[in-house]
């Protein structure tokens, strides 16, 4: 798991990142991110309307956040907002993997 700093966005701070930063399109996410001059910050969103039970959105957001910490020595100095898609609640947990990793490492991201 991520240190408690790194997992902890504010609301002003999905917002500044939903209007001003960048984003990429996955199957399952949405990845919001841009550069700060702070550590790294990740916060996770699977709303309600993925499921109704708090143990599978807890669930999806321990996958997204621990795909982070692996990733995370390639990860520099940024803010990342990660939003389920809908389509998430009927994937398997290593397509989800994927899916994440696929979205960290795309060229978009790693030209930040």
């Amino acid at each position: 798991m991520l240190p408690k700093a790194s997992r902890g966005l504010t609301t002003a701070d999905f917002k500044s990142l939903y209007r001003t930063g960048r984003k990429i399109e996955t199957k399952f996410f949405r990845i919001f991110f841009k550069k700060t001059d702070k550590e790294i910050q990740v916060g996770v969103v699977v709303s309600t309307k993925i499921s109704k039970s708090a143990v599978v959105r807890n669930r999806l957001k321990r996958i997204a956040y621990d795909k982070i910490r692996q990733t995370r020595d390639n990860i520099d100095k940024t803010q990342i907002a990660i939003v389920a898609k809908p389509s998430v609640a009927s994937a398997q947990p290593g397509q989800l993997e994927q899916d994440l990793e696929k979205g960290l490492k795309s060229e978009e991201f790693s030209k930040i």
